[in-house]
């Protein structure tokens, strides 16, 4: 730990971006520490202080002056956006499966599920969401839609 963490970190328009930022209501905790731990660093703060200021660990505070020297105050701060929900099975995929079932109603979940992979109508598909397909299209026939007023996954 020979390399110093403690001053003249960021720039003006870094330093103003980060006490905008810090402002804003709805913050988590995590983006606010961070936000916190390069002001701190900046001011000339040390890890003890900062630890006990925070209550974070001496890896956390070294983990942000790293990721800020190699991406920046925003990445650090702010990081990666979550992925989010994979992409839905479309239409078609969902009604070549109710047909499997249809055709031959007595095959498990995990059967149809393996059957629509085999005849390479999906890459990979779970019993599960099988499952909930069916019940969609069950539940659907009983509020009397038709398959193609589905708008959820």
């Amino acid at each position: 730990m020979s390399e110093t963490l403690q001053g003249n970190l960021l720039k003006e328009e870094e330093r103003s971006g980060l006490l905008t930022m810090r402002r804003k209501r709805g913050l988590g905790i995590r983006t606010r520490n961070r936000i916190q731990i390069l002001l701190l660093l900046d001011e000339g703060h040390g890890p003890r202080k900062i630890q006990k200021k925070l209550k974070v660990s001496s890896s956390t505070i070294w983990q942000v002056r790293n990721k800020y020297h190699q991406r920046g105050w925003e990445q650090t701060v702010i990081g990666h956006k979550p992925k989010g929900r994979k992409a839905s099975i479309p239409e078609s995929v969902k009604q070549k499966i109710v047909e499997i079932r249809e055709k031959e109603q007595n095959l498990s979940l995990r059967a149809i599920a393996k059957k629509a992979e085999e005849e390479g109508i999906i890459k990979s598909i779970s019993h599960e969401k099988v499952r909930k397909i069916l019940k969609e299209r069950e539940e659907n026939i009983k509020k009397g839609k038709k398959p193609s007023d589905d708008s959820k996954s």
